[in-house]
């Protein structure tokens, strides 16, 4: 049995999402820039209750730091149907600009990791601010050409177009919207329909068919395919514009301009730590016109795991690491040992936090005071002893 994600409300997450292969399928240009923005923009105005703070998108892949927020006992997490949304329309609309149609991102899910304290928060705003610094990339996170959006964003809405040219679904053959990447599809196109023509007509003849009739058949069916080609278009409902919002987490709410100016001076910091390394190590940095030079379809290099630990939590203080570990392990437990017992037994409750067996199946979730009593989540005081 798989690990369940726990997604317990108003928690603080640090998102993470890879390209497949860690190609460079989200390298920055205007045109991407505006695709990851409306995409973002659209999933954040149907699922409203996931709040960003902070967001940076990479070349082969994005970081976001989102608290999954809600206002009333037993709503459903939006996190899931969130990314599971953006990550679908920026897949379908970039796959068919590259003129791709593999995997666009890399197996399995998003990858979340919890936040527990101010110093955790502080320290993966920085860490996810900091990604084209850390990666040699640019200098200072201003450099970066890419989307990206900070403390300074906190509070203002922005508003994308939809891309022109951007396909979101419908027929599947339709040209790309990136002209170098039409052109050759056009002439693969031209060169197999040339080829079918080719066989239908050999293929009438050795059927009794005069040349006169093989030539009135094939103009049948050259009509017929105009009308196909006609019809092409992007049958998606999406909207013209949408509004994307970046809000201060809510232990930043009340004490903005402190924690703009403290998260801004602890990102100068870390910038400054990566150029350091960068003259001990004799390294410069690519540059914004080398970034926007990348050729999407090439990548970072090996995609062997590295086997390293994946933390699911993040937390500087050590005790209560501890403390929210301990937590998440009794939740597993109980998940589990609800899960095989599911579905003889339908009134077992699952722990706070489950979300797939709560959406997909309809199972009972316990109270958030039933689980703060049975020790499966933590607070600042502590699950009882």
């Amino acid at each position: 049995m798989s690990l369940a994600r726990r997604l317990l409300p108003n928690q603080a997450h640090a998102i993470s999402r890879r390209c497949a292969g860690r190609c460079f399928f989200l390298a920055p240009s205007e045109w991407t820039n505006q695709l990851v923005g409306y995409c973002l923009a659209v999933a954040n105005e149907r699922y409203h209750r996931v709040q960003i703070h902070a967001l940076v998108a990479m070349s082969n892949h994005f970081e976001v730091v989102a608290t999954d927020a809600r206002d009333q006992e037993g709503q459903q997490s939006h996190l899931p149907r969130f990314f599971c949304y953006a990550n679908s329309l920026i897949a379908k609309a970039m796959n068919h600009r590259l003129g791709r149609g593999e995997n666009f991102w890399a197996p399995g899910s998003y990858r979340n990791t919890e936040i527990h304290g101010e110093a955790a928060l502080l320290d993966r705003l920085v860490y996810a601010l900091a990604n084209p610094a850390a990666a040699d990339l640019v200098e200072t996170l201003a450099d970066w050409p890419g989307l990206h959006y900070g403390p300074e964003a906190w509070g203002e809405s922005f508003s994308f177009d939809r891309p022109e040219g951007a396909f979101f679904g419908g027929v599947g053959d339709a040209l790309s919207s990136d002209p170098e990447v039409a052109r050759r599809q056009r002439d693969e196109q031209r060169h197999e329909y040339a080829q079918d023509l080719k066989a239908a007509l050999q293929a009438d003849r050795d059927a009794g068919y005069t040349k006169e009739e093989a030539r009135q058949r094939a103009a049948r069916r050259r009509r017929e395919r105009k009308r196909e080609q006609s019809r092409e278009r992007d049958r998606s409902r999406l909207p013209e514009s949408a509004t994307l919002r970046i809000v201060a987490p809510p232990t930043y709410a009340s004490v903005q301009p402190q924690a703009r100016a403290l998260i801004e001076a602890s990102l100068l910091a870390r910038e400054a730590e990566h150029r350091a390394r960068r003259e001990r190590e004799g390294k410069s940095v690519l540059g914004a016109e080398g970034v926007l030079a990348v050729d999407p379809l090439s990548s970072a290099g090996s995609t062997v795991p590295d086997y390293g630990l994946t933390p699911v939590v993040a937390c500087k203080d050590r005790d209560t690491r501890k403390q929210v570990l301990k937590c998440l392990v009794g939740w597993r437990r109980r998940y589990q040992a609800v899960r095989k017992k599911w579905p003889k037994r339908r009134n077992e409750e699952f722990p706070l936090g489950t979300y797939q067996m709560a959406v997909a199946h309809g199972a009972k979730v316990m109270s958030e005071q039933k689980a703060l009593d049975d020790g499966l989540i933590y607070t600042p005081t502590g699950p009882p002893a």
